[in-house]
């Protein structure tokens, strides 16, 4: 007679194991969405969305090694660049994703 404590069989398990592996497909589509967002706003001349990818401390090292501090900062640096250069594109192709 079992007990009706008995332990779950190994399959029940793997429910669990899927759910972390649908996580991690989640994780990357949302990191390669937000890569092609990056580069749609760039593309678009829309300096406060592309703004928007920055946390709001961010610090952003400029091609000349000029540091700007902040994510409104960045906007602002974003918004006189993009002036600067109308119709300026960007593409970004993720190649591959690591979890660390």
């Amino acid at each position: 007679m079992a007990s009706p404590r008995t332990k779950p069989a190994p399959a029940a398990t793997k429910p669990a194991e899927k759910s972390a592996a649908s996580s991690r497909a989640e994780d990357e589509q949302s990191i390669r969405n937000a890569a092609a967002s990056y580069a749609e706003a760039f593309t678009k001349g829309d300096a406060k969305a592309v703004a928007a990818h920055f946390a709001a401390d961010a610090e952003y090292e400029a091609a000349d090694g000029h540091v700007i501090q902040g994510r409104a900062a960045i906007e602002q640096a974003l918004t006189q660049g993009l002036a600067d250069q109308p119709g300026s594109k960007l593409a970004v192709q993720v190649g591959s994703i690591r979890f660390l």
